[in-house]
């Protein structure tokens, strides 16, 4: 009998990796398994970057090391076989010797790697006091992280003493050296950065919804006269054919999934006529009793899911018939719009038979001025010496301080024009808005368009 030791390089890396994914493996539990370790670990994270290289050197050094080990026993399982058989293992002991060597070089970047996380995790690291600066930054995520780590240990404060004394435990448990009013420091950088977090992401959210209600304001500024009306008729017709696209596809779906889930009744007759020829009269009456009692269980079944599917597709059909009746009404409008007539007016006595009132205004936080406007068209007025008309197309609102625009937003008026309207319009500048400032509204292009009944 004999033992041999050769093994290819490209098979002991796939040994070595099986064993550094065991160590992974070994790793990933005790992390989720063990509170302790978890928060060991995640301090060393935050206090150096290197943790992480350090980890995966004990990983797959640990699979070197595991591989040598193996080695090793083939090793010395070589030398008693063939000494015992042949009287000769020098071959062998030389590999064990070899096979020693490789092992204690496998072992140097395991032992780095504890030996470095062990540094690390010293309250009085290098790491530790670095970490320890880095967290009284209101600007850093580690003090961030700080912060929310404090919080989830059930420290509310650092402004009482008991609150400090919470701090200093928590500090030394998870081994960061400091002073309590070096932590309470941290823990106060920590929420002050959080805090302006949130502040950016309402800010940033604020201003994308300030853009979307501009835009929405403005979407057709560029269309003038009988056109504009045009595009508008066209656009919503397209928004709701669209939607009824949608609304029938996932019509579709629902019912297709819901019969997808309806039994299939089976004839008890054929049922019963097959077992009788096979077994006899006795056992044809059970099979058709049987096949009876299946088809009701089914039939109960079936019952349910067209009810379900009922529940599940009425308000899909509501929305279906609504949009399907204002697309219908939009498409009157455009054939109408084809018979109407406009004409070209001053913009500046076209405005005077408006009345729009500034019902409030605000400042968001982005500086942009909100004003909430309700107009109507209060004076009559004629085209073409005796057609009814309505002032239509878009308007400005300024906002002026020290004798100056400092913001402007501008106002589509609807389809029907200025008959009776109410607006949010969006009034953004380059810098904030002093508080000292007046609202003033102005005509855009205005032109007047024939009154339909």
């Amino acid at each position: 009998m004999t033992v041999s030791t050769y093994i290819s390089p490209t098979a002991k890396l796939i040994i070595a990796g099986f064993f550094a994914f065991f160590n992974y493996a070994i790793y990933d539990t005790i992390n989720k398994k063990s509170s302790r370790f978890k928060t060991w670990y995640k301090n060393i994270q935050n206090k150096s970057p290197n943790a992480s290289a350090l980890l995966w050197l004990i990983i797959i050094g640990g699979g070197f090391v595991f591989l040598q080990i193996f080695m090793l026993i083939l090793s010395y399982m070589a030398k008693h076989y063939n000494g015992m058989y042949y009287g000769n293992a020098d071959y062998e002991q030389h590999l064990i010797r070899q096979n020693w060597l490789f092992f204690f070089i496998a072992l140097v970047p395991v032992i780095i790697g504890v030996a470095g996380l062990k540094f690390i995790s010293r309250p009085d690291s290098p790491a530790s006091a670095s970490y320890l600066a880095n967290i009284q930054l209101s600007d850093s995520a580690a003090s961030r992280q700080f912060y929310r780590d404090c919080v989830a240990a059930g420290i509310t404060n650092a402004d009482t003493p008991s609150g400090k004394a919470r701090l200093e435990l928590y500090a030394r448990k998870v081994g960061i050296s400091g002073t309590a009013e070096q932590l309470a420091a941290a823990y106060e950088a920590g929420k002050r950065g959080l805090t302006a977090d949130k502040d950016a992401a309402a800010y940033s959210k604020t201003q994308q919804e300030e853009q979307a209600k501009q835009v929405e304001n403005t979407q057709f500024i560029e269309t003038r006269g009988i056109q504009k009306r045009v595009e508008i008729c066209r656009y919503n017709i397209q928004r709701l054919d669209n939607l009824i696209k949608d609304l029938n596809k996932h019509l579709n779906q629902v019912g297709r999934g819901m019969d997808s889930l309806k039994g299939k009744e089976t004839d008890w007759a054929v049922a019963g006529g097959v077992a009788s020829g096979i077994a006899g009269p006795a056992a044809g009456l059970a099979t058709a009793l049987n096949v009876q009692e299946k088809n009701r269980a089914i039939r109960e079944n079936n019952n349910m899911i067209a009810g379900l599917t009922n529940a599940m597709i009425g308000p899909i059909f509501n929305q279906l018939s609504n949009a399907r009746s204002e697309k219908e009404r939009w498409e009157q409008r455009l054939d109408q719009t084809s018979m109407t007539l406009m004409e070209e007016q001053p913009a500046e006595n076209l405005m005077k038979a408006l009345t729009i009132d500034i019902i409030s205004e605000s400042t968001s936080v982005t500086g942009a001025v909100t004003v909430k406007l309700q107009g109507r068209q209060n004076k009559s007025v004629t085209i073409y010496g005796d057609v009814d008309a309505v002032v239509d197309g878009y308007i400005r609102v300024l906002v002026k301080a020290d004798g100056r625009t400092v913001a402007q937003g501008n106002y589509v008026l609807p389809f029907e024009g200025a008959a009776n309207f109410r607006a949010d319009v969006i009034c953004i500048g380059k810098s904030p808005v002093p508080t000292n400032h007046i609202i003033q509204i102005e005509p855009g292009c205005l032109w007047a368009v024939e009154k339909k009944v």
